[in-house]
Formats: C-alpha cells, structure tokens, sequence
C-alpha cells in the first residue's frame, strides 16, 4: 500500500534539495534525485517525489509493517518541509 502527499515549500527555494539531502542523511538514508524528482530511501522506508511550482508530491512506497502510517507521514514531511 502506498502513501501520497502534498508538502508545500517556498517559491524559488534554491536550497529545496540541499537541505532535504542533509535532513534525509542525517537519518542514515539517502536522496537520489535532483530539483524535479527523485527517490528516497533509508530504514525500511521507500518513496519518490517529484516537484510542481511549491508543491512537492511525496509517495510513499515502502514502510515496515510494525510502523504507523502517521508517523512515517511525520517524518517524511519534515525531510521536505
């Protein structure tokens, strides 16, 4: 079962990738992509994203069953936000 979300960033955010990078290894997984989309991956959680203006649509592909879907949501979002 898959997970899709909405996160919104600001406008013309140059450092969007930059920080979302540093946020996703600093939780021992890691980012492949660029500004457009890419994917994510790290502790049992799966996912892409693709950008469109200042939303960023987050899918969820993959998360340990034991896990809640909520706060695998939480944790996502805030790689993005």
């Amino acid at each position: 079962m898959c997970r899709t979300f909405t996160v919104t960033i600001p406008p013309e955010d140059d450092s969007f990738l930059e920080n979302t990078r540093s946020a996703v290894e600093a939780m021992g997984a890691t980012l492949d992509g660029d500004e457009k989309a890419g994917t994510f991956s790290g502790r049992g959680v799966e996912g892409n994203y693709s950008v469109d203006g200042d939303q960023v649509i987050v899918t969820i592909t993959k998360k340990p069953a034991l896990a809640p879907w909520p706060i695998i949501e939480n944790i996502v979002k805030d790689f993005f936000a």
